[in-house]
């Protein structure tokens, strides 16, 4: 009997040890699985506060008087809404300065378009009448205007008087805003159909 109190007890001691490990192995397993799902998003939100830390030292660089006035010419030629009167006062005094008399101007009510990243697209037309190096001036000044202005039809026909078309323009305005343009059809007291002094 004193033989078999040992190895009765170092029995109850291997079942308990296995016991032990079938009962506590899983567990250690899921805390050790855990552990490391811990560790991975614990990096993976540290990186994505660096991330956001180089964004905020960037936007906090491109505020600084150094380049503001990049900053404001980005801002000119994509504002964040389209003012549909100083659009076509735009349109009438540039035409006017190249000789051109302006039409008729029609906004694309309703038919804004999305493009990339955010920004939208005002479309509106113009019809003006002219010779065509005045015409040919005119779509030069509107490519160099600091105004991203996208023309996307151009048609013609001949005008009245000697060297006088009358040419249609299609054109697009990018803009940067989740606000639609507010479109007036004729402004009051703007006559379209003359030319500006």
């Amino acid at each position: 009997m004193t033989r078999t109190i040992p190895i009765i007890g170092i029995l109850l001691l291997i079942a308990a040890i296995l016991l032990g490990i079938l009962v506590w192995w899983p567990k250690f397993q899921q805390f050790r699985n855990l552990t490391s799902e811990l560790k991975i998003k614990t990096e993976a939100l540290e990186q994505k506060r660096a991330y956001f830390a180089n964004i905020d030292e960037i936007l906090n660089r491109l505020q600084e008087e150094q380049y503001k006035d990049s900053m404001d010419k980005i801002e000119t030629a994509l504002p964040e809404s389209v003012s549909v009167p100083e659009l076509f006062n735009f349109i009438q005094i540039k035409a006017a300065e190249n000789g051109m008399a302006v039409g008729n101007m029609t906004s694309g009510e309703g038919q804004q378009g999305g493009l990339v990243g955010g920004a939208q697209s005002f479309p509106f037309s113009a019809s003006f009448t002219g010779s065509y190096p005045a015409f040919k001036n005119f779509l030069s000044v509107l490519n160099r205007s600091s105004r991203l202005i996208e023309v996307d039809s151009i048609s013609f026909a001949a005008g009245q008087g000697e060297a006088a078309f009358t040419f249609n323009l299609g054109m697009n305005i990018p803009y940067y805003a989740g606000q639609a343009p507010a479109v007036i059809e004729q402004l009051p007291g703007m006559d379209t159909g003359s030319v500006l002094p």
